[in-house]
């Protein structure tokens, strides 16, 4: 039954999207672009993912930085610690590159696709995607799943100049679509962003695919192993 009040709000990299394939990717990059390398190439994209996500971290409030500028200067310091020295323009070609070799076979979840869409479609007013990311990242990848026209809302950090657990992304989120918080869930995989959701006054809802050392999730979330799950919550919530 369809929920006129209800608006849906998802997170995307881990939640819907499989993004396990970057670090292959990076690292198919790096093969290729330095042949006589002295280091893993694996080791090295292991560590671009881990300090792009301690730059997120750090980059909130009045340090904002986008997204691309935060993964390139992580391209940077991980080689460096390798000691492989490039510039930021080197590093955003690399990023660039392995961005679109990820493209090439982006993945979502098993869990994820045409079916749990049309059931979440009947029983939400609103399906939105709250994202940290930046635009000329996000839309391609949207293209490339057919996700388009999924959503009514997409919110990007760089959008708003903030990352979650900001409350400032998922108020923007609300206001998109002139939602009440009360009456919205935020999905998500990371703890840490339901924590903010839940700040603002949001529902939340855990999908734990696998085991995480993340942080406690807020107290009155629901965990979920599985996205085909979803409907049938929402129909118990109803």
């Amino acid at each position: 039954m369809h929920d006129p009040e209800l608006h849906l709000f998802f997170d995307l990299g881990e939640t819907l999207v499989d993004l396990r394939g970057l670090v292959p990717a990076m690292a198919e990059e790096l093969q290729t672009a330095f042949p006589d390398r002295r280091f893993r190439p694996e080791a090295v994209a292991i560590d671009w993912v881990k300090r792009t996500a301690q730059g997120t971290v750090q980059a909130q409030g009045p340090k904002f930085r986008p997204g691309f500028d935060l993964t390139c200067e992580a391209l940077e310091t991980a080689l460096g610690s390798a000691g492989v020295r490039i510039d930021l323009g080197q590093a955003a070609a690399l990023v660039d590159q392995a961005w679109g070799t990820y493209l090439d076979r982006p993945k979502l979840y098993d869990d994820v696709g045409p079916p749990l869409f049309q059931a979440l479609r009947s029983m939400a007013r609103t399906l939105g995607v709250v994202t940290d990311s930046d635009n000329r990242m996000v839309r391609p990848l949207f293209s490339r799943l057919g996700l388009s026209d999924v959503f009514d809302v997409i919110v990007v950090s760089e959008s708003v100049r903030a990352y979650k657990p900001e409350p400032r992304i998922y108020r923007a989120a609300l206001d998109a679509v002139h939602a009440k918080a009360e009456a919205s869930l935020f999905v998500s995989d990371s703890t840490i962003d339901l924590q903010g959701a839940s700040r603002v006054g949001m529902g939340t809802i855990w999908i734990r695919r696998r085991p995480t050392s993340d942080s406690p999730a807020p107290p009155n979330a629901r965990i979920l192993k599985d996205l085909r799950e979803l409907p049938a919550v929402l129909r118990a919530i109803n």
